[in-house]
């Protein structure tokens, strides 16, 4: 787990944050909009095969916080 979302993981459990884990979100916040940036600047109707690859392989990396929360929503959802 990377230091973010040990953050993260903080928050949903309404622990307190130390000034440590809070900058990480800090920086983690402006890594994101620097990413979603990029992300709009992309003209979709030009998109090549390799292009999806790339964009698909960038989104693998960048937001891989996305992934551990569908997890537990979906083991949420199932265990329900």
């Amino acid at each position: 787990m990377t230091p973010e979302q040990r953050a993260f993981d903080k928050l949903v459990k309404k622990e307190d944050l130390t000034e440590e884990e809070k900058k990480t979100l800090e920086e983690a916040i402006s890594f994101y909009e620097a990413c979603f940036s990029f992300l709009k600047s992309i003209n979709l109707s030009s998109v090549t095969d390799d292009d999806e690859k790339q964009i698909t392989d960038f989104l693998q990396k960048v937001f891989n916080i996305e992934l551990l929360v569908k997890t537990t929503f979906h083991s949420i959802t199932c265990f329900a």
